[in-house]
């Protein structure tokens, strides 16, 4: 049984999703984000939650792990639950 994992902040180290886009560096698809699931799919994580400040990111950062991770790594899942909702902002 793995554990579960919350993250506090959402910039380009763990996601690799910066400005709207993927980040032009070595981290395009995030490192811890991308450790995370790594684990999951081998059974040491379970539910992987982000905390960060814009939930509007949130859906750009679903569908940036989708594009940079899922259809990358086979068997990879992204999937992700995130904190605050996707229409809420918490300067």
């Amino acid at each position: 049984m793995g554990t579960d994992i919350l993250v506090i902040g959402t910039g380009e180290y763990v996601t690799g999703f910066v400005h709207g886009a993927a980040a032009n560096s070595d981290k395009s698809a995030g490192v811890v984000a991308l450790v995370l699931f790594d684990l999951r799919s081998r059974g040491k994580v379970e539910q992987i939650s982000l905390c960060g400040r814009d939930g509007k990111r949130f859906p750009g950062i679903r569908h940036h792990f989708a594009e940079q991770i899922s259809s990358r790594y086979q068997g990879i899942d992204a999937s992700v639950h995130t904190f605050p909702d996707d229409n809420d902002y918490n300067p």
